[in-house]
């Protein structure tokens, strides 16, 4: 029996074609820790791209809480700003989490 899956909608792209199955794989699966951090996420988007010397990585999340949250960053290494970026949206989905549950405590 198949059942619909309720896991969230994570979108790679990448804007040149510029990086190899094992980059949009690590950027794919830290994408994925994202959402299983902040289950009320309902779809993500993660773009990388190269922009003169840096290598840019890009995650927009959209919950229903807070609507849209985008969270950038560019170093010199994809797999760095994958993980600078990761940690920001990380930041931001925690703020959304505690805001979630400090006004559902609220009205409770």
């Amino acid at each position: 029996m198949n059942h619909p899956s309720t896991d969230p909608l994570i979108d790679l792209s990448d804007r040149h074609g510029d990086y190899t199955q094992e980059e949009h794989e690590y950027a794919q699966g830290k994408a994925e820790r994202l959402c299983h951090f902040f289950r009320r996420t309902q779809s993500m988007h993660v773009t990388l791209w190269k922009e003169h010397d840096d290598e840019i990585a890009k995650i927009v999340a959209h919950t229903p809480e807070r609507g849209v949250l985008v969270a950038e960053a560019s170093s010199p290494s994809i797999r760095a700003s994958v993980d600078q970026v990761y940690e920001r949206m990380e930041r931001e989905l925690t703020r959304t989490k505690e805001r979630f549950e400090k006004r559902g405590r609220a009205s409770a």
